[in-house]
């Protein structure tokens, strides 16, 4: 009777010791998992005329336009300007939840890495942001200061508002969303989704030396 009581113990031990590790683990789990900053959204400020929605149908009417200028903050909390700076430039939205924009980033700095895109200013703009749409470890990737830093993005940030007013302003209709500007600040062309390496590559030395962009029309999509 005493032999069955001590192995009951050790039984009732065992599955404490065991219910501890596990706790431990998952508790492991979520001090390693990123936390979001205090601006994973914030403010944006619109001044200029918006931009017509991007359809990726027949001519752009964008084509043209000055672009908005976004004020706004990065994810650190420091001022951001996304607008005319008399350079080329891309400026490129993009979604922690997008699998499209999961795929697009690490190829973009890689061409960064090797000095490809070299001649075009680039700014992102985090947008669509909420951890409804997903969070670590799964694929959502929230929060995106975590997802761009893990990925080593290289270019600077806007956190668009909760209202994705920044979305609204350059008439985005999917992810990721890419609007090539001229040292005039004005638009040449726009593309949504995935655009493949090659041809990347070539819409950056076009719009750093001022050719017309290899697009259909000068904005149509090349993504899938």
């Amino acid at each position: 009777m005493q032999k069955r009581t001590w192995l009951v113990v050790g039984l009732i031990a065992l599955v404490i010791v065991i219910a501890g590790v596990i706790a431990f683990a998952s508790g492991g789990d979520d001090e390693k998992a990123p936390k979001p900053t205090a601006h994973e959204t914030g403010p944006v400020s619109v001044d200029g005329t918006v931009l017509p929605r991007y359809t990726g149908q027949g001519d752009d009417p964008a084509i043209g336009e000055t672009i908005p200028t976004l004020e706004g903050v990065s994810f650190d909390g420091s001022p951001i300007t996304v607008g005319p700076n008399g350079k080329p430039q891309a400026i490129v939205f993009l979604s922690h939840s997008c699998p499209h924009c999961q795929e697009e980033v690490p190829l973009v700095v890689q061409l960064e890495k090797t000095g490809k895109l070299a001649g075009v200013d680039v700014n992102a703009v985090a947008t669509n942001t909420n951890p409804a749409y997903g969070s670590y470890p799964g694929p959502g990737n929230y929060p995106p200061s975590a997802w761009l830093k893990r990925e080593h993005w290289p270019y600077p940030v806007l956190a668009d508002s909760e209202k994705f007013t920044a979305l609204v302003a350059y008439g985005l209709t999917a992810f990721p969303y890419f609007v090539f500007v001229d040292a005039d600040g004005k638009v040449v062309g726009r593309a949504t989704g995935e655009i493949p390496a090659n041809t990347l590559v070539e819409i950056f030395k076009a719009l750093a030396t001022g050719e017309a962009l290899p697009l259909a029309g000068g904005a149509s999509t090349t993504a899938n």
